[in-house]
Formats: C-alpha cells, sequence, structure tokens
C-alpha cells in the first residue's frame, strides 16, 4: 500500500500555493544535491509512518521571507527552522487527509532530521519553485497497519 503519487502532488501543490504564493513544478525522484534543511512528521492511525521533507536552504530562507512578509531576504535561523517544520506539518496533514478523507490521523510534532544519506523509500519526489533544479523533497515512509 502506498499514496498514490497524484495524491502527494496535488496536497504539495495546494500547501505550497496556498501558504507561500509559489507554483512548484513536480519533477519526480531526486536527492538533494544541496545543503537541506530536513524535518520529519510521524503519524498514527490505520496506517502510521513517517513524513520526511527536505527543503534548500536558499528556499527555505524566501519561503520564510515570503510568510513572514520579511523586509530582510535573511530570516534568522529560528525562523527558517520554524517555516520548514510547519511546511512538513502542513503537508503531512494534506497529504494524509487527501488519501484517507474517512481516517483521522495522529501526528506528532515534527522534528529536525540531517541531511539523507542516500535514498529513502520507498520514493522520494522532488519539486522545484525558484529554478528548474530540486529544491523540495519528500518521502513518505509507511511502516505498517495498526
Amino acid at each position: 500500500m502506498n499514496i498514490p503519487q497524484s495524491v502527494l502532488q496535488a496536497s504539495i501543490n495546494d500547501v505550497l500555493e496556498t501558504m507561500y504564493f509559489m507554483s512548484p513544478t513536480y519533477l519526480g525522484s531526486a536527492l538533494p544535491g544541496v545543503e537541506s534543511l530536513g524535518v520529519a512528521v510521524e503519524f498514527t492511525g490505520p496506517v502510521r509512518g513517517r513524513f520526511c521533507l527536505y527543503v534548500t536552504r536558499t528556499l527555505a530562507c524566501r519561503m520564510t521571507a515570503d510568510f513572514l512578509a520579511c523586509d530582510s531576504p535573511s530570516p534568522h535561523s529560528g525562523q527558517v527552522d520554524a517555516t520548514v517544520k510547519e511546511l512538513a506539518n502542513v503537508a503531512c496533514g494534506s497529504s494524509m487527509s487527501a488519501w484517507m478523507p474517512e481516517v483521522n490521523f495522529e501526528y506528532r510534532v515534527p522534528c529536525p532530521m540531517p541531511s539523507p544519506p542516500g535514498p529513502l523509500t520507498p520514493v522520494m519526489h522532488s519539486f522545484s519553485v525558484l529554478s528548474d533544479q530540486p529544491e523540495i523533497f519528500f518521502a513518505v515512509a509507511l511502516e505498517n497497519q495498526a
């Protein structure tokens, strides 16, 4: 059992357009090639797992400045970290609700993760926003049925 790629793609598009006024382009599988901030959200319900999100530092700073309407294009690191955590939280909830709208999932507080050392399972999805290169990466690892 996997979340359909179309559900994940639509959920992430909606979150980025609604919260950050960005129009992402889905690129498929990719791994971060530059420094990225990583966050994981664990969830439980009829399916349990972990939603992992990575955002390049450049895009995370831009998203934070836009989201907070900062005059400075360089928000401080605490603001950037909080923005990426909120993005992961909302993207996870949106994706799971779109996949299983009749189910109530429980979500843990988003926690930081180091940059991925290698491919995540089952698949990593990527989007570009500011360039033609991947800038947002995520994977949903489903562990088992509860």
